[in-house]
C-alpha cells in the first residue's frame, strides 16, 4: 500500500460506536434516529435505518452542519435499491460503506488496491477485487450503481 494511505481513515478499522466522551456518545445517540428517519422518509430506505417511527425526526436533518447532503452522503447519495440492485464501490477502503449499503438492501462489491484493505473487506464477508478496475473486464450491465468517492484526489496521474 502506498504511504499516502498508511493512516488514511478509510483504510483503518472503524471507530467503535462506544468510543469517545459521554457527550460524543449522547450526540451519536441523538443523531442516529435523525439520520435514519431522513433516509427512511426522503430516500425511501426500509432496511438498516431503524424503526418506522424514526420518520418523525426526519425534519431535524436540516439542522445537520453539512446540510442534508451530510446525511445523504451516508448512502452514497443513492435512493433505496430495488430488489437485487447491485452496487460497485471503487476505492472501497476498509469496506465500512459497502457493509452499510449491504445492510440497506444493496448487493455490493468493491475494488481496492491496498492488500490490507482487501483482507479487511473480505473479513466482513464482502467481495472485493484487489486489482485495477480496467483489468477486471466486468460487463457494463452488471451494476445498477457505481460509486467512486475520495479517490480522484489520491491518484498521482488521474
Amino acid at each position: 500500500m502506498r504511504r499516502s494511505y498508511q493512516f488514511y481513515h478509510t483504510h483503518l478499522d472503524p471507530v467503535s460506536p462506544n468510543a469517545g466522551s459521554v457527550l460524543a456518545k449522547i450526540l451519536r445517540a441523538i443523531y442516529k434516529p435523525i439520520k435514519g428517519g431522513y433516509l427512511r422518509a426522503r430516500l425511501k430506505y426500509r432496511e438498516g435505518v431503524g424503526p418506522v417511527w424514526w420518520r418523525i425526526f426526519a425534519p431535524l436533518a436540516f439542522l445537520h452542519p453539512a446540510g442534508i447532503d451530510g446525511i445523504a452522503d451516508d448512502t452514497m447519495f443513492l435512493s433505496a435499491p430495488s430488489s437485487g440492485a447491485r452496487l460497485l464501490e471503487v476505492g472501497c477502503g476498509n469496506g465500512s460503506m459497502l457493509e452499510k449499503m449491504q445492510e440497506r438492501g444493496w448487493e455490493v462489491e468493491g475494488v481496492e488496491f491496498g492488500p490490507e484493505c482487501v483482507k479487511r473487506v473480505a473479513a466482513r464477508g464482502l467481495r472485493c477485487y484487489g486489482r485495477d478496475l480496467r483489468e477486471l473486464g466486468l460487463p457494463e450491465e452488471r451494476f445498477d450503481a457505481i460509486y467512486l468517492g475520495h479517490v480522484i484526489e489520491h491518484l498521482y496521474e488521474p
